[in-house]
């Protein structure tokens, strides 16, 4: 073969344990008139939930990071930004992917950078994003209630917990979450007429393909 070398290189991720726990008496459990135990699963699943949300979110603002130190980045003004910046930004991460026989599946974005998103406007002061009704010459649309939206096609997600000033383009392939199944545990106290309860799941997240996250740094 005279093309297509390919090497790969291993790497470990730490594995570690989520859940919660709770002790609920016989009483609440059989009596309450509403579902104890399953509003206190309920509430355990969510937590968890909260903390896989909280370490994920951790792991891709460190490998945004390491990606602009790479030099795999593409930038857009830090002030005074026009929405050509964003096309420019995108037509280089674009030609980034497809250098690496990859697609482009979105662009992730911090609040801030979600609502400077929203405010852009044309020359003529005219937004250049259909927010709701009809409008002409847009170039993509902004769904406020789900935080959500396109540019030039391009799936644009706000995620309300990343840092300020963070937004990256990504590729499905490029973090992996390995996570189990949930196991819920229970125990009886025959003393105190009690049972605990407890949620917990394995969790290891690791990047796969470091490069398929194109970071946009404001300068």
């Amino acid at each position: 073969l005279t093309f297509g070398l390919v090497s790969v290189t291993s790497r470990t991720a730490p594995v570690k344990t989520y859940g919660g726990y709770t002790t609920l008496s016989r009483q609440e459990i059989e009596r309450a008139s509403v579902n104890m135990l399953d509003h206190s699963l309920m509430a355990m699943a969510v937590a968890t939930g909260k903390a896989l949300n909280t370490v994920f979110r951790a792991h891709f603002e460190n490998e945004v990071g390491d990606q602009i130190t790479a030099g795999n980045k593409v930038v857009v003004p830090a002030t005074g930004a026009v929405y050509t910046d964003w096309l420019d930004a995108i037509i280089d991460a674009s030609a980034n992917y497809d250098a690496q026989g990859l697609t482009m599946d979105g662009l992730i974005v911090a609040k801030d950078v979600f609502k400077g998103l929203m405010a852009l406007e044309a020359a003529d002061g005219r937004p250049v994003f259909l927010v709701e009704g009809a409008g002409a010459n847009n170039i993509g649309s902004l769904n406020v209630r789900s935080l959500r939206g396109t540019v030039a096609n391009v799936p644009v997600v706000m995620d309300a917990g990343l840092t300020n000033g963070v937004a990256a383009f990504y590729n499905a392939q490029a973090i992996t979450e390995y996570t189990s199944g949930a196991v819920r545990l229970q125990n009886d106290n025959i003393v105190n007429l009690s049972r605990d309860f407890s949620v917990y799941l394995y969790s290891a997240v690791a990047s796969t393909i470091p490069a398929a996250i194109v970071a946009v740094e404001f300068d």
